[in-house]
């Protein structure tokens, strides 16, 4: 337990019950404090002579901040459907598909780290019911294709088997290899732009309007300038919590669709031919598809609901190795 501000993912004890909102603009009544001449440390808020009302609703009203830090809590629960084809190598050819489809939900993936300080906290320390939600890192969709294909031409292949030792030589020992991923995005999480529910939480969520925010068809530019629609999202009115979950479930970032490739050739040498220089072309990204962060998610900015960063630039890279 912490009695001061510490991480951002601290859970505050401290917090008003969301009864408390209805009394609205009293919360903020200025009133004296009881803890005046108590509280002598100059940088303590408690050290003056009046506070707001609602600093002396609190549980611990002595304190500014009660807080629990990592706290092992969380439920969750997920159904998945996966899909598995494999060829295993034959007649020069090896592949495996999977595919997974599934959906998580839970309470605690607000607490994730790489979610940012916005998202990791609970909306009401009385209320985990207001935290399930999909999971922050659900992915509903995603499928995998990797394969492995030795071309069939030269000597001992389908093709040009007989052809001249020159021909042979240039055309023998290819082979092509991929990693093909597809995946759907991850949950949007829309923050307000301002706390002011005055119960002390650590978060407030945005007013939703009751609509969907996702947004289907248009060019790629269009899309990338309006991912989602920012008109159904606004800062919540004072004293309430805002209407909006804490994931949306069907507005949500950017897929993934990368492919790897490479090219080797093989060449094989030597008394019993055991040795091959091998040459490969490796291309990560081989078909330079942008892979598009995601959206600017905080009502109110300028850039909220826009797309303004992408990476998986093509990568290209040759190389010999010498095999035995």
């Amino acid at each position: 337990m912490n009695l001061l501000d510490g991480d951002s993912d601290a859970q505050p004890l401290n917090q008003l019950h969301a009864s408390y909102m209805q009394l609205g603009p009293e919360l903020l009544r200025v009133v004296p404090n009881p803890f005046f001449g108590v509280i002598t440390a100059p940088t303590s808020p408690l050290s003056v002579r009046n506070v707001e009302y609602r600093q002396l609703l609190r549980p611990y009203p002595q304190q500014t901040a009660v807080n629990v830090t990592r706290q092992p809590l969380a439920n969750s629960i997920y159904h998945a459907f996966t899909l598995r084809l494999e060829r295993r190598f034959s007649q020069g050819l090896s592949f495996l598909f999977s595919f997974t489809g599934g959906k998580s939900i839970d309470d605690g993936s607000a607490l994730a780290w790489w979610e940012g300080p916005t998202a990791r906290t609970f909306l009401d320390a009385y209320n985990r019911r207001l935290e399930r939600g999909v999971s922050s890192w659900d992915v509903s969709r995603r499928a995998v294709l990797s394969y492995v294909y030795e071309l069939p031409f030269g000597k001992h292949k389908r093709f040009l088997s007989a052809a001249p030792k020159g021909v042979n030589l240039m055309v023998t020992g290819w082979q092509v290899n991929g990693i093909a991923t597809m995946q759907g995005g991850t949950p949007l999480i829309i923050g307000a732009p301002q706390n002011n529910t005055f119960i002390y939480t650590q978060s407030q969520r945005a007013q939703n309007n009751g609509r969907s925010a996702l947004l289907t068809g248009g060019t790629r530019d269009e899309r990338l300038a309006r991912w989602f629609d920012t008109s159904v999202f606004s800062q919540p009115a004072s004293f309430s919590f805002g209407t909006t979950g804490r994931t949306l479930p069907d507005a949500r970032s950017p897929g993934v669709h990368a492919n790897d490739i490479s090219l080797f050739k093989n060449n094989f040498f030597g008394p019993d031919g055991r040795l091959n220089l091998q040459y490969r072309l490796e291309m990560f990204s081989a078909f330079n598809r942008p892979l598009f962060s995601g959206p600017a998610t905080l009502v109110g900015s300028p850039a909220f609901g826009t797309i303004n960063g992408a990476g998986g630039s093509r990568q290209i890279q040759m190389a010999l190795k010498l095999l035995w």
